[in-house]
């Protein structure tokens, strides 16, 4: 598999991984080149909501934000906030200040994903672990992502391949 392949596209854990942290995740793939992956979870949410974390910063805080909730991004960088939003028909992925700043000020609503962590793997190794049938790579439609609710996202993406979650076996076939 080619890097550039991996880039847009969204990971979703097979039945089989072990690891609770990332069992049951849609992860999208943020950053690939030849020697790290890197990636946000989206559709598991913490306790925390973005309204309070954009008060503790002294910002005004729009009632768009007032029930947004901050996913569980990954098990790296916990202390850092990331955002993934659109504008102008790009997805922009940031952990920057004046990007949440943007952000607010523009009152962009539910079109963005707001999280604590970040995912990552060596190239090679997440590589073996799709070959192994840990994850399954579905082409990512990032709009449709950043506009949904996270309890819809992993159904959203695996319903533009005709199938649902529990359709999935952990066990890998041949054709």
């Amino acid at each position: 598999m080619n890097s550039s392949n991996l880039l847009g596209s969204c990971l979703v854990a097979m039945p089989g991984v072990d690891d609770r942290y990332f069992q049951s995740s849609l992860i999208c793939i943020t950053h690939v080149d030849d020697s790290v992956v890197q990636g946000i979870i989206v559709n598991k949410p913490t306790d925390q909501k973005l309204s309070k974390v954009i008060n503790q910063m002294n910002m005004p805080v729009s009632r768009l934000f007032q029930d947004q909730r901050i996913m569980v991004g990954g098990p790296l960088h916990r202390d850092r906030l990331f955002l993934m939003y659109m504008s102008d028909e790009n997805v922009i992925f940031s952990s920057d200040y004046k990007d949440l700043q943007h952000m607010v000020n523009s009152d962009v609503s539910n079109d963005y994903i707001a999280a604590i962590g970040m995912c990552e793997w060596v190239y090679p190794d997440l590589i073996k672990q799709i070959e192994a049938n840990q994850w399954l790579v579905i082409n990512m439609h990032r709009e449709l992502l950043v506009k949904s609710h996270y309890s819809d996202r992993l159904g959203l993406v695996l319903s533009r391949l005709g199938i649902g979650i529990e359709q999935i076996s952990s066990e890998s076939g041949h054709a």
